[in-house]
């Protein structure tokens, strides 16, 4: 979908699954692909000027822009993968989600292994359950997102965006998704943080705060 609207990704050459033996599930996966030209954002960011700075988040604010205004092919309130499927993830529970048929199933599906586990006290751990649950009191628009868009995955050759890389988390998901995950981990004072909110908009903040009670009630079901 990316490459037929004209953004610069890569080719998938080939995909091989390796396993212990013939009957054994996989263990690796591999994937041959053409390379993309330039150096991950990561890498260059603190090397450019202001204005190249600028350059390339108005660049990522358009193309975003774009993703997330296609039309939605499996329904409007679908929470699933480019094909239908289900959503791969490292921050769902055991890294797999849906296909849901609305939000309120994907927000019901992301919570119902809310565990106590890094709580002292019962009153800290329902309290950050109330908290997370406040997401069901806001819907959202689905649209088509990375689904984990990080700094190294958007690469930069001559002052703007070459190409997107690492789509495997794709697919159609709540508005708020693509900017929450990809700034989860990260402090608030950290560029990154600020290089997202202009490149979707300084919103989802009280989304935000859901998601982050969300991670201290959840992370044992993929970080485990």
């Amino acid at each position: 979908m990316a490459r037929a609207a004209g953004f610069p990704v890569p080719l998938v050459i080939s995909y091989g699954e390796h396993g212990l033996g013939p009957k054994m599930p996989p263990v690796l996966v591999s994937i041959l692909m053409t390379r993309v030209p330039g150096k991950t954002l990561g890498t260059v960011h603190d090397s450019f000027s202001p204005r190249q700075r600028q350059t390339i988040c108005e660049e990522m604010r358009i193309m975003l822009g774009i993703m997330r205004a296609w039309k939605h092919p499996w329904g409007d309130g679908r929470i699933c993968s480019v094909m239908g499927t289900p959503i791969q993830s490292p921050r769902v529970p055991l890294h797999e989600i849906g296909p849901c048929a609305s939000e309120s199933d994907f927000n019901r599906d992301l919570i119902c292994v809310a565990s106590p586990h890094s709580y002292t006290v019962r009153w800290s751990f329902e309290k950050a359950l109330a908290r997370a649950k406040k997401i069901n009191s806001m819907p959202h628009s689905i649209v088509f997102s990375h689904g984990h868009l990080m700094h190294h995955d958007i690469m930069v050759y001559d002052g703007h965006v070459s190409g997107f890389i690492d789509w495997e988390s794709t697919g159609w998901l709540p508005e708020y998704w693509e900017l929450t995950t990809a700034t989860m981990g990260c402090c608030d004072d950290f560029w990154w943080v600020a290089f997202m909110q202009q490149a979707i908009g300084k919103r989802y903040l009280a989304e935000k705060d859901c998601e982050r009670a969300l991670m201290g009630l959840t992370s044992d079901s993929y970080l485990g």
